[in-house]
């Protein structure tokens, strides 16, 4: 399959809003659905990329910066407490706005957990527990639907589809209750269960390609927010060390590496064997919240 560029209209270069964020690191797909050549681009481990024509690597993108035809599959898309959406290119640091989530016009959405969706689209959580689907080029919100049980859901990930089933599914945990929820497109869930042993999601969850769910959690034995895998059955959450940064409230999975930016900017790598996290640059993001894949 081949790799489109379709030329975007979009401002860049914009100061980030010093307001709660929420960000979401997600492949891009410049402004088409050209998506398994972005995805597999950043998840060249993933075992449905090896098997494709998708799985191939394209060099002649590794030098593309966010401002070119089609932005590169490193991207962290950053939303404003007030639904304002930006795209930072982690790689070659740049900015640029993209719109707002409006729940009525000039009227922003709260938006509590981001993910990515298989079509290319955005899936958001807002703090009244509306699911959205945001169309990443513009922010427009293409549908919305009511989530069935009222929780406080800050972390959302997105497993895609032949990981956990033919479709995709769109995993959620909630700190208010400590949580695994299956959310469908049509608003219903399903309760997988609790993470146990005193555990609650502490900032995010994240599916890698080919290892399975991964969570940033705190209380019980935990000191700071750690990392853990998460059982997809019932919801079980195993903590792969006890202590870590405080503030590891987003947490992505890039090239087959776990990734977490903290509410203090940093960015860390975590080791999805040991949960060892490891300081890396700062993104000069305050107030992080949610991040995805």
């Amino acid at each position: 399959m081949s790799i489109k560029a379709i030329r975007c209209s979009r401002s860049i270069r914009v100061k980030l809003s010093e307001v709660r964020l929420a960000v979401v690191l997600v492949l891009v797909l410049g402004c088409g659905k050209e998506l398994n050549p972005d995805y597999c681009y950043a998840h060249r481990t993933d075992e449905l990329c090896v098997a494709g024509d998708a799985g191939r690597s394209d060099a002649s993108r590794d030098g593309m910066t966010i401002n070119s035809d089609a932005m590169m599959a490193s991207t962290v898309y950053v939303v404003a407490a007030t639904g304002e959406l930006y795209a930072v290119n982690v790689m070659n640091p740049e900015t640029m706005t993209i719109g707002t989530i409006e729940s009525s016009p000039g009227v922003g959405y709260t938006i509590d957990a981001l993910g990515f969706s298989g079509d290319g689209m955005l899936v958001a959580i807002t703090e009244n527990d509306s699911l959205l689907r945001v169309d990443p080029k513009d922010a427009s919100v293409k549908s919305k639907v009511t989530i069935a049980a009222s929780h406080n859901y800050i972390g959302m990930t997105v497993a895609p589809a032949g990981a956990l089933g033919t479709d995709e599914v769109i995993l959620a945990a909630s700190d208010d209750d400590g949580h695994l929820w299956e959310i469908r497109t049509d608003g219903s869930v399903r309760d997988i269960g609790s993470f146990g042993n005193g555990l609650v999601v502490a900032g995010d969850i994240a599916w890698l390609p080919g290892v399975g769910l991964f969570a940033t959690v705190k209380y019980g034995s935990c000191s700071g927010a750690c990392p853990a895998t998460l059982s997809t059955t019932n919801g079980d959450a195993t903590l792969l060390a006890t202590s870590g940064p405080s503030d590891l409230w987003a947490l992505a999975a890039f090239e087959g590496q776990l990734w977490a930016v903290g509410g203090s900017a940093q960015a860390y790598t975590v080791d999805s064997t040991t949960g060892n996290t490891g300081g890396q640059f700062s993104t000069g993001i305050s107030g992080v919240s949610d991040a995805a894949p």
